[in-house]
């Protein structure tokens, strides 16, 4: 039962992102009831909370975004590095834009970061294949929050127009009043 203070807007937003099997389940629900009897406080509530749920998925994705290119340049860093021959000096790449000169005394073992301040160390097929996964992981997010993105302004414009569309009758109806 929707109480009148509150919005008659009905969203449900069911995200089970399970991403550690193959399926990512993803269910979104979107309904829209009568805006016909929201007030003009309920729609700018409703399209604040919008805004403000777009605005967290946008940085999201960007979020997402960033590590997927750190991820993308750790992993043409180990595919570089791993043409190269042993015990001799290179760049090694520290982060994105700092590199340091050193001597590669073994080209098939590397220690990679797993996150968290962990550190693994792997064999050149075991760290490319762990990249691999990583970076489609990071691909699906970056999908599932597209569409989530695209959902949230699909959402926004219903609102905005519906609040546009209330703005006028509410000017119009003094008019026609003060003409009786």
């Amino acid at each position: 039962m929707v109480r009148s203070s509150t919005i008659r807007i009905e969203i449900q937003f069911e995200n089970k992102l399970r991403m550690d099997s193959k399926n990512a389940d993803k269910q979104q629900v979107l309904k829209i009831h009568d805006f016909k009897e929201c007030s003009l406080v309920e729609l700018t509530q409703a399209q604040q909370q919008t805004d403000a749920d777009l605005a967290f998925f946008l940085d999201s994705e960007q979020t997402v975004k960033t590590a997927h290119n750190g991820l993308q340049a750790a992993y043409d860093a180990l595919t570089k590095s791993s043409v190269q021959e042993n015990n001799k000096t290179s760049l090694v790449p520290m982060t994105l834009s700092l590199y340091v000169p050193a001597t590669l005394m073994d080209t098939e073992h590397y220690v990679i970061d797993i996150g968290a301040g962990f550190y693994v160390e792997m064999n050149k097929d075991k760290a490319m294949d762990y990249y691999k996964r990583k970076l489609l992981l990071i691909e699906r997010q970056q999908c599932q929050l597209q569409e989530i993105v695209e959902e949230k302004r699909k959402l926004k414009a219903i609102i905005a127009d519906v609040l546009k569309q209330r703005i006028r009758e509410a000017a119009l109806k003094p008019s026609s009043n003060e003409k009786k």
